[in-house]
């Protein structure tokens, strides 16, 4: 049969059409099998969006995967979210940030379903029986001693204070800014650092900084650390100084806080306690009575991730009576 000039002209139109579509799928099959074997992070996204993401991927997710998540922190000089009236168990925690405020910031993070350890280590709790002269204090051994701290300290002196012990504390304190600093606890309210440190003879001074300097240099930090000790000295000149290892946070925080971890912790601490000489000098560390496996602050210790339970320093002033040096 012959065909007509019409039929010839629709037969070679639908001949190109059905090679251009063919040519195409094959050049799209080709481009997904490139994507899924590079890994292609535009596939993931769109898979994932769509809710239709491929095994493999889902296996990723449960494991490690890298998610943007909002965390809240502050400026190096507020770290701690919040309040110690907030250390209750009784559900009344208040919400937002200490003063100064905090500021909201997008971090991408990895959500690691086995909690890590933190990777550096922190110096080993004193043990009294390794240092000459350390032991169980007598009942006035504190009637002569003073501490400095941050809202962790206020919640010592609010909820565990030592008897005959004199608090210098307030919440967001650091070494940079004690000069400015009016303490907020009972026996020194609305007092400045420079009242309290002159206002007798003291025989010990217990010094807990450094939370809320996490976001600074750590070396500017021992260099404010080293001038505190230096001004107490001065005004002090028998005073034995014994400094805290700073209190670790919890492992959620640990895990999701980019500045506010263990890690960073631990190296400060590290640092705090090279400053020590066991002479008149004295590191102790708090942190083994209260971390869990991972050396965090264990999570039925808090409700906030960084202050402990209000029942629970007492178990801190318990742990400062055994490691007093009695000379």
């Amino acid at each position: 049969m012959k065909l007509t000039d019409t039929q010839r002209i629709v037969l070679t139109v639908c001949f190109i059409v059905a090679f251009l579509i063919t040519g195409k799928v094959f050049i799209l099959n080709k481009q997904a099998k490139a994507n899924l074997q590079t890994g292609d992070p535009l596939t993931s996204v769109a898979e994932l969006q769509s809710g239709d993401a491929a095994q493999t991927t889902a296996e990723t997710t449960v494991t490690t995967t890298e998610l943007t998540t909002t965390v809240t922190t502050t400026a190096p000089d507020h770290f701690e979210l919040v309040p110690p009236d907030a250390v209750y168990e009784n559900g009344s925690q208040k919400s937002g940030a200490e003063q100064g405020g905090a500021a909201v910031t997008t971090e991408t993070v990895s959500a690691v379903t086995e909690p890590a350890p933190a990777e550096t280590e922190a110096p080993a709790a004193q043990d009294p029986s390794m240092v000459p002269g350390m032991g169980q204090a007598p009942a006035d051994y504190f009637n002569d001693a003073l501490f400095i701290g941050d809202s962790r300290t206020v919640g010592q002196a609010c909820f565990g204070p030592i008897d005959g012990a004199t608090y210098f504390a307030t919440v967001g304190l650091g070494t940079y800014k004690i000069d400015g600093a009016i303490s907020e606890v009972p026996g020194t309210e609305g007092l400045d650092f420079a009242s309290v440190l002159g206002m007798k003879q003291y025989g010990k001074v217990y010094i807990m900084l450094g939370i809320n300097e996490l976001g600074n240099d750590v070396d500017y930090t021992i260099g404010n650390f080293r001038n505190l000790i230096t001004r107490i000295q001065t005004a002090q000149p028998n005073a034995i100084i014994y400094l805290e290892a700073n209190l670790h946070v919890s492992l959620s925080r640990h895990s999701t806080d980019a500045v506010v971890n263990n890690t960073i912790i631990n190296t400060l601490n590290a640092q705090i306690g090279t400053l020590a000489d066991n002479q008149n000098i004295y590191y102790i560390d708090v942190n083994p009575i209260f971390d869990d496996a991972y050396g965090c602050l264990t999570a039925e210790y808090t409700s906030d991730g960084t202050h402990p339970y209000a029942k629970h320093y007492a178990e801190w002033a318990e742990f400062i009576r055994q490691h007093a040096v009695i000379r």
